[in-house]
């Protein structure tokens, strides 16, 4: 049986690395259920499955077990649109769906980690179990849409100040800030080789002076995103966007 395809316009489903045992994989959940009940895949359909640690494995369903799918797999191969650099989104919670916005287009961009921040100014709170699980499978979506072989991680929320002590830790840490007026996002990450890289976006009012102020007193660099003031959810997408860009992760 030939599966050395690597994907290519094959659907692509995840499991747990410990659900996959030789030439067997096992997908169970609700991504069996969207195989069996929505897809209305069957025995001898070709498929993808992704373990969620970047690695592929194009297969044959096997057999359907107690709502359980077992695939027959070929070699793993690593996944293709996995970053080198690991980006993480600092994103102060929003109002409504823009933080589902947000963690799509943040995947899609190659976001490794997304964590939501409670600043100030933000009129948003997200202290319900059930917003994290959405926005984790918002996520998961995202992944099998752009092809990526790892979900980025979504952080609980935390602190402004916590958020700031994270930072530091990062190889670059970039603040972005309509009142700055002296260093663009670009000028910031210019020349930059490092391999972790950490941005925060505020919330739709922005950051407050003495948050700003913090941030630059543990070495964040704050920065512009040009003349125009974005939205919270229009900021953090072009930022990731630029991010990419900048650092060789979209193109040559």
């Amino acid at each position: 049986m030939p599966l050395s395809r690597r994907g290519g316009s094959m659907a692509n489903f995840f499991t747990a690395r410990e659900n996959i045992h030789n030439s067997t994989a096992r997908i169970c959940g609700d991504e069996a259920a969207h195989i069996l009940r929505v897809l209305r895949m069957k025995k001898g359909d070709a498929l993808t499955v992704c373990d969620m640690e970047g690695f592929f494995y194009d297969g044959i369903i096997e057999s359907i077990e107690n709502k359980d799918i077992l695939v027959s797999i070929g070699e793993r191969y690593a996944a293709q649109s996995e970053p080198d650099v690991f980006l993480t989104l600092y994103q102060a919670v929003t109002k409504g769906t823009k933080m589902d916005l947000v963690t799509q287009k943040a995947t899609e961009l190659g976001v490794s980690r997304i964590v939501p921040v409670l600043t100030k100014r933000s009129v948003a709170k997200m202290e319900s179990a059930n917003k994290a699980e959405r926005l984790c499978r918002v996520a998961m979506e995202a992944c099998k849409q752009s092809r990526r072989g790892r979900v980025p991680e979504i952080s609980g929320v935390i602190t402004f100040e916590e958020a700031v002590e994270e930072m530091k830790e990062s190889g670059l840490a970039v603040l972005l800030y309509e009142d700055e007026a002296t260093l663009s996002l670009r000028k910031a990450l210019e020349g930059s080789n490092v391999r972790s890289v950490s941005l925060f976006i505020g919330p739709e009012g922005g950051f407050e002076a003495d948050e700003v102020a913090l941030a630059r007193s543990v070495g964040i660099k704050s920065a512009s995103m040009g003349k125009r003031i974005l939205r919270a959810e229009t900021a953090a997408i072009s930022a990731c966007a630029i991010a990419m860009y900048a650092l060789g992760e979209m193109g040559d």
